[in-house]
């Protein structure tokens, strides 16, 4: 009887050779996928924060240009007051001016301006 041929470690078949290149081709692939991907994705992750970095900006950006034109609007508006109240106050030192020399002249002369004896007849009552 004839006993198998002893194998030696160095001896290795060549379809083993084959299948093992072929997994580590395959393994390799596999990790550069998916290093590509971890790499997209860091990358997409990154835009994002960008973006939402903008975007939280331009967003303060906003509130403080609309607290500015409230601002704006609160300045016109008291000026426009101001100089109303300010032709009050003449109109009003006319008419009080225009009182007290009622009070004190006594009745309105005949030959009076118009204007003068309606401001007469409205300070006397």
């Amino acid at each position: 009887s004839s006993s198998p041929p002893a194998t030696s470690l160095t001896a290795v078949r060549p379809w083993y050779i084959a299948a093992a290149m072929l997994n580590f081709a395959l393994g390799g692939a596999a990790v550069s996928g998916f290093a590509n991907v971890y790499r997209y994705n860091r990358d997409a992750w990154m835009t994002d924060v960008q973006v939402t970095q903008n975007r939280r900006l331009q967003k303060q950006n906003v509130l403080l240009s609309q607290v500015d034109m409230f601002r704006q609007d609160i300045r016109d508006h008291t000026g426009a007051f101001s100089q109303k109240q300010g032709s009050y106050i003449v109109v009003v030192t006319l008419i009080i001016g225009m009182m007290g020399e009622c009070y004190v002249e006594g009745p309105m002369p005949d030959d009076a301006f118009e204007y003068v004896k309606t401001l007469y007849h409205l300070c006397v009552g």
